[in-house]
């Protein structure tokens, strides 16, 4: 019999993507390669539309050194669960271990191919706490709450080019978008549910309201998110 060694329960269980700001790519793990595997891209877009379930966003406490932890706000309220008191040194500095942030879950079948052309998982979980994927999740989640499909569709989003920006209140780089359109879930997206989902009742439901982030500017409604709501989009581009 093989040894288990058991879980720290630290860490998500499910396939992840993510968007490195600096380097402005998209990386997503393949448990069946040696290595992440790097999207193609010229200036952080996704190649093709993707599912965004942007009405059961979770907000919270997110560390990531020394093992990624999600700590959900109940009722994505920042004021539900103070910030942890862990710290940890960055730049010869004690900072915060835990920050602001938001978990999502995201599916594309077309988008998460590795180098070799294997499919790669179409379900997979979004996090981060930096500056513009906030502003970016934010915005999204304005369009489409405006939308009488949000809540019961997951919309359409082609994410395109992440453009660098001062106008927040420091550097980041914020994807501008568009709502293409509006499905039913996928099985897989529509039952899936968050590694921490038993930390938070409201996990599953659509939130009110998406609250700006403490000590982050709040940005206007988006304007460039548009389309056709009516759900008519083929999965095929997905």
């Amino acid at each position: 019999m093989a040894i288990d060694f058991g879980n720290d329960g630290g860490g998500s269980s499910l396939p992840w993507v993510r968007h490195m700001i600096e380097e402005n790519v998209w990386i997503v793990n393949d448990p069946e390669g040696l290595d992440d595997v790097r999207l193609k891209s010229d200036a952080g877009e996704l190649t093709n539309p993707i599912l965004i379930d942007i009405a059961k966003i979770q907000l919270g406490w997110l560390k990531i050194s020394g093992g990624r932890d999600f700590i959900p706000w109940p009722g994505n309220d920042p004021k539900a669960i103070s910030r942890p008191t862990e710290t940890q040194m960055s730049f010869g500095e004690e900072k915060p271990a835990y920050g602001r942030a938001f978990q999502v879950m995201v599916y594309s079948e077309k988008n998460f191919v590795s180098d070799d052309g294997r499919q790669l998982a179409p379900l997979r979980i979004w996090s981060s706490m930096s500056a513009g994927h906030k502003i970016f999740m934010e915005k999204l989640y304005a369009a489409a709450e405006a939308s009488p499909n949000f809540g019961s569709k997951v919309p359409v989003v082609s994410v395109k080019k992440a453009v660098f920006t001062k106008e927040y209140g420091g550097p980041t780089k914020v994807h501008e978008f568009e709502i293409l359109d509006w499905m039913d879930a996928p099985d897989s997206l529509a039952q899936a549910e968050f590694p921490n989902s038993g930390n938070a009742a409201s996990a599953t439901q659509p939130v009110t309201q998406a609250q700006p982030q403490a000590n982050d500017p709040s940005p206007a409604a988006d304007s460039v998110a548009s389309g056709d709501f009516s759900g008519g989009m083929s999965s095929q581009v997905i």
